[in-house]
């Protein structure tokens, strides 16, 4: 199993490690309900160095690029990034990308484990392009803050970041980059560093951090953070036989730009018909079933439970893929055996 450069830095901070698709990685430090609380109250650091990036390079980039994702990347500067879908021909989602524009070149990141998938996906159509697909998912590290005191905490670490806009992307030095997006409600910064300057950074990172009252977080509190949000994840709620608008991922989609493989099928779905699912939010009553575990409504199959979680005040939150009459808020749900159900909110 993979392990994380920073593996050795988590275990003294107490981590407990699980397996997340090949790499041991931090599941806590002892406390997930804190590790929550802190990217609601103060800050949070996640550890993501085992997310996929990609770097696109060459005179063709981004001719190649724009007619390869559903957003507008031709129409982003230097130093500003956004999210995009690969999709396939019939319009299903084969990566979800967070696109940064970076002077010579375009770094794609995506779910950890996607590496393979998008290296396939874009090689697959470079015939006589000057384009080159770069292997970095190990070169780099990739640290995740969140939280309401999150910008604060950068300001204090990296001054030169500390009015950086939101989908902005500022170079600290020529080892590390720092990018701003949202996190549903919440502030979210990636600090991106090659994997020599990346302990020093970490290090930082996490003092300040923790001068500020918050702390490292595991991915079980991450989980917590993205069913609360809604969040759709490659494997649980994203698939190739999912389109952008099911999962509300509309915000990943330029709906005015050019041609790109899947666009047919993303542009009649958004201006003459409709999906025939949506990803919502549910409050399950009972146990949560092993996943994905189906759904019903009134005796007829109505979609699928991908993903759970049970939040420290009792609460058990979940993701459903549902038919579109199965996702009207207050609808009861049952789950496989009878004895556990899930109600929309």
């Amino acid at each position: 199993m993979n392990r994380l450069p920073l593996h050795a830095l988590h275990a003294a901070a107490g981590a407990r490690f699980g397996d997340d698709r090949g790499t041991q990685v931090p599941l806590d430090y002892g406390d997930p309900p804190a590790e929550y609380r802190a990217a609601h109250e103060t800050a949070a650091l996640f550890d993501w160095s085992d997310a996929a990036l990609r770097i696109v390079r060459g005179g063709d980039r981004v001719r190649f690029l724009q007619g390869m994702v559903t957003n507008d990347v031709a129409a982003l500067a230097d130093g500003q990034r956004c999210l995009a879908c690969l999709c396939n021909d019939k319009g299903g989602i084969q990566a979800v990308v967070d696109v940064w524009r970076q002077h010579d070149a375009f770094w794609l990141f995506s779910d950890p484990g996607m590496d393979d998938v998008i290296h396939a996906r874009l090689d697959r159509y470079i015939v006589a392009d000057d384009v080159t697909l770069e292997r970095a998912t190990a070169a780099f590290g990739k640290l995740t803050l969140v939280g309401p005191r999150a910008q604060e905490v950068v300001a204090a670490f990296a001054p030169a970041a500390h009015d950086l806009a939101p989908n902005g992307i500022v170079s600290l030095d020529d080892t590390a980059w720092l990018a701003r997006r949202a996190f549903n409600s919440l502030d979210a910064f990636l600090l991106v560093a090659t994997n020599e300057a990346l302990p020093v950074f970490a290090e930082r990172v996490a003092a300040t951090v923790g001068g500020a009252g918050g702390r490292w977080a595991g991915r079980d509190a991450w989980d917590l953070l993205r069913i609360e949000a809604g969040w759709p994840r490659w494997g649980c709620e994203v698939g190739e036989d999912t389109f952008p608008q099911e999962v509300g991922l509309t915000d990943a989609v330029s709906f005015t730009k050019g041609c790109y493989i899947g666009q047919e099928v993303v542009l009649r779905i958004q201006h003459r018909g409709h999906v025939n699912r949506q990803l919502v939010r549910v409050v399950v009553e009972g146990d949560c079933p092993p996943l994905p575990a189906e759904l019903s409504l009134d005796g007829k199959v109505a979609g699928r439970l991908t993903s759970c979680a049970r939040f420290s005040d009792g609460r058990t939150l979940g993701l459903a893929l549902v038919r579109r009459d199965a996702a009207t808020s207050g609808a009861r749900l049952a789950l496989p055996g009878g004895a556990a159900t899930a109600q929309v909110c």
